[in-house]
Formats: structure tokens, sequence, C-alpha cells
């Protein structure tokens, strides 16, 4: 029998049942098996966990779930509260932190759609978000991700954290961000694959890459130091 759908929602306040004010809150409460019983449900679980539209002034690192191609999870962003064109816009789910990074993903199988998360303050080798540990077959869709940092230091919207194992597969996003090293720092043996994604390098590289393997496609990358630095594969 397939998993049977159970749905999280985030509110900012008075959350009801199944509903947190913040995804840390949910990741801290729900990370466990999502292969066997999970919240009385014998067939296990895949997980969809929808994000209103308010400012989430916590960190997360999705971690600890046991996940399978068919176990997954999706954190999106409410019905028509994506990012719409304007990532600063109030009618859109928010992740802002001085945390580094704001949105760590160490989970297999886990899918991002809709979101908008900002790094303020200084800090080098820093993110908005960061793949990290073991986290294949991560896809990421229709976010932003912003991040603030004016130090120097490898940094950018998008960061790598060493993961060696790592892939992941981006569509139709936003990158801002990257002090003297680049937006998006792709290390190890990860592979990252760029669908219709733009990529801002504010002080720095548009993109920088690392050992991995890159692939691109329709993608516009920017920086006031160039395009690209490192190793690019395609």
């Amino acid at each position: 029998m397939a998993p049977t759908l159970h749905t999280f929602r985030i509110v900012e306040s008075s959350p009801g049942t199944d509903e947190y004010t913040s995804l840390s809150a949910w990741d801290a409460s729900e990370d466990t098996n999502l292969t066997s019983t999970y919240l009385g449900n014998s067939d296990g679980q895949y997980v969809e966990v929808t994000c209103e539209d308010f400012e989430d002034g916590t960190t997360c690192a999705i971690n600890g779930f046991t996940t399978t191609s068919t176990n997954t999870i999706l954190i999106k962003a409410a019905s028509a509260h994506g990012i719409a064109g304007d990532y600063s816009s109030a009618a859109s789910y928010r992740m802002t932190s001085t945390g580094n990074p704001v949105l760590k993903i160490q989970d297999k199988w886990v899918t991002l759609r809709g979101l908008v998360i900002k790094r303020t303050g200084n800090a080098s080798s820093s993110g908005a978000i960061s793949p990290a540990g073991s986290a294949t077959d991560l896809v990421v869709e229709d976010c932003v991700f912003i991040n603030e940092n004016e130090s120097s230091g490898s940094s950018g919207g998008i960061r790598n954290r060493g993961s060696s194992t790592c892939s992941s597969t981006w569509r139709n996003c936003i990158s801002i961000g990257g002090v003297n090293a680049g937006n998006v720092t792709a290390g190890s043996s990860s592979t990252w694959d760029f669908d219709n994604c733009t990529f801002v390098g504010k002080d720095g590289y548009g993109f920088k890459g690392g050992t991995g393997e890159t692939n691109f496609e329709n993608c516009i990358v920017l920086g006031t130091s160039g395009s690209f630095s490192g190793s690019i594969d395609s």
C-alpha cells in the first residue's frame, strides 16, 4: 500500500492540530522514520508541509527523517503565496535570520517549492541555504535565496557545506549574494543541476564552482568580478 499523505500547516500564531509556528518547530517535533508506523499510520507517510505567508525568524536543519523515493518530504509555500516574482513581498513565506545557514538540508528525498530564504548580517563562509551531509535527490523549485553578507570570505545565497554525496536539482530559482568568492559554491563530489536559474554576485563572481559536477541550462549568471570562477563542468 502506498504511503498516506499527511499535511502540516505552519502559521504565525495560534497553531491548531498538526500546525506549528515555524519550520524548525515542525522538524523538531516530527523528524522520524517515514517508512514505518508514523502518526498512527502503519503504512508510513509522505509528508507535505504547507507554509503560510509570514516571516519565520528561526533557522532550521532538516535532519533525522528516514525517507525513500516514495516516503518523501515536500515543503512549499501556500497556494498563491509563493514568490510571485517579488522576493520582498509580504504575501509569501519568508525565512529570515542571521543564522548560518538559515536552512540546512541534510536528509534525502526533500523538495522545496516557492520559499524565500534570506540570511542577514555578516559572516564569512555563509549561505542562506546549504545542502549538507548526504542530502541526495534534493529538488528546489521557484525559490529565492538571499545572503546579505558584506564581510570577506566564501558566501552565497546557496552554499555547499562540504558534502561529498549530495545531488540536487534547482529549477526557476534566484540566488543573490556572494562576497569575494561567488554566489554558489559547489564543493566536493556533489552533483548540481540548474535549470532556468539566475545567480547574482553583488561583490564577487556570479557562480563559483568546486570539484563536483555542475550543469546549467537556460541560466543567467552575473557578478561584479565576472560570471564564473573555479571548476565548472558544463
